[in-house]
């Protein structure tokens, strides 16, 4: 077990925490829509979305994942120098209205070559809806400074 001190939580697979909620708006659909330049009718046409796969419009994937991205959780405390790596897989529709969370789950912690005091820590990710129905799931990889010299 590698424990990080200034963490006050033991990095061991298996450990878990969640995220805060958060609700897509139609402002959130729109602003990415003009953002991405994405204008694929299933997200902005609600009459061509209703014959579609979902039966109505749906958020852009990256858009859901750069949202889950920055829920606040535990992580925001941990001295993360750095992201070194992201996955995800969209695995259900998310559309205006919906609330998402998620839960991190540590999946492997090593120390660097470089630094032992730092460690490379892979996090599984799985966000739900608010009916508990998976909508994302991923992988995050972070550099931690077990000093706690991380940003802030």
């Amino acid at each position: 077990m590698i424990s990080a001190d200034k963490l006050r939580v033991s990095l061991e697979p298996g450990y878990a925490f969640t995220t805060a909620r958060r609700t897509i708006t139609e402002t959130d659909i729109v602003n990415y829509s003009g953002l991405s330049n994405d204008f694929d009718p299933l997200h902005i046409d609600e009459e061509f979305a209703k014959r579609g796969p979902f039966g109505r419009r749906i958020a852009h994937g990256q858009l859901i994942a750069s949202i889950v991205t920055g829920l606040r959780s535990e992580l925001d405390a941990w001295p993360v120098i750095s992201y070194l790596g992201t996955s995800r897989r969209f695995t259900g529709p998310v559309g205006a209205q919906d609330t998402i969370s998620g839960v991190y789950s540590v999946e492997n912690v090593r120390p660097t070559s470089a630094n032992p005091k730092r460690l490379v820590v892979t996090l599984g990710l799985v966000i739900r809806d608010q009916n508990n129905v998976q909508v994302m799931e991923g992988q995050d990889v972070v550099l931690v400074d077990t000093e706690g010299e991380g940003n802030d």
